[in-house]
């Protein structure tokens, strides 16, 4: 379906649409010296991410940067403060490989011989397991060889600070259809973080008018841009706008949640599935989009 707001025009070039998608693996440490150095280095997140740089703009100065933040509204928190302070000892917090690590992890674990765990969501590939008392917790994080697989870090819950992050579902609206190749689905969103779930697009689904990718992202503001396409002599514009709906990977589900009745809103919130259209790779909350995307 072609959309009439998209515009062409001439500019006498030939450019190939592409900018690589963004690539990059986290460095892998076993054994002893994985156990000493995780604590220290496992959740933070150097450089800064062309999202993260969206929020302030590239023409203002050091000293302009530094009265956006100044002007931040703040609240101060007592010292002592210290929540789900039950859990610390007898949980691991750890930053799963990739996000099918993360939406098979409840599975993978059980299939292993792990019992005796909940786990809790934090947002982007982070995830807290829970046991019952912290040897338990202990001895599964000293089974190295069991993790590794599954997780960049993993350490002891202790109340520690963990690096923000979120996984952002991104749609696409306006690419035409002759250019709708999954590369370029994934070249655009590329621009803006790294992705975790690129496209796949396919004769398979019914509707060919819009797509999605999911990224990681660290900042909180939701995404919404527009992208030129250039191909050959012409010009197109595109749009991308994030899915608005907080989503939940699928390891989350039959973790004690009440069960979802249509068109009923429970106390923590209607969940709809996206199994049927699907992602594949998990649920929204209220809503979902992405239909007819398979996880690769």
């Amino acid at each position: 379906m072609i959309n009439r707001a998209r515009f062409e025009k001439e500019n006498g070039s030939e450019d190939e649409h592409g900018v690589p998608p963004v690539t990059g693996q986290h460095d892998f440490q076993t054994g002893v010296e994985a156990n000493n150095n995780i604590r220290f280095n496992a959740f933070s997140k150097p450089g800064r991410s062309y999202c993260s740089a969206l929020l302030i703009n590239p023409g203002d100065s050091k000293q302009q940067a530094g009265d956006v933040l100044e002007n931040e509204k703040e609240v101060i928190v007592h010292s002592e403060t210290s929540a789900f302070f039950d859990l610390q000892g007898r949980a691991v917090v750890g930053r799963s490989k990739d996000l099918g690590s993360l939406i098979k992890i409840k599975d993978n674990l059980s299939s292993a011989g792990v019992g005796g765990f909940k786990l809790h969501y934090l947002g982007g590939l982070y995830l807290l397991i829970a046991f019952e008392d912290d040897i338990d917790a202990l001895d599964f994080l000293l089974n190295v060889n069991l993790w590794k697989e599954r997780f960049d870090s993993l350490d002891l819950w202790s109340g520690q600070s963990l690096a923000y992050e979120r996984i952002a579902w991104i749609k696409f609206h306006g690419v035409p259809l002759h250019l709708a190749e999954n590369k370029v689905f994934d070249d655009v969103v590329a621009l803006f973080d790294k992705i975790v779930k690129g496209s796949n697009l396919s004769t398979k689904d019914w509707d060919l008018s819009t797509n999605c990718d999911g990224i990681l992202v660290d900042v909180g503001a939701r995404i919404s841009d527009s992208v030129i396409l250039k191909w050959k002599n012409k010009k197109f514009k595109v749009w991308i706008m994030e899915e608005l709906d907080d989503w939940v990977p699928d390891c989350m589900f039959n973790e004690e949640w009440p069960e979802i009745v249509p068109g009923v809103e429970s106390e923590v919130g209607e969940r709809e599935s996206v199994s049927s259209p699907s992602l594949g790779v998990g649920q929204f909350r209220r809503n979902y989009v992405c239909w007819g995307r398979g996880a690769t």
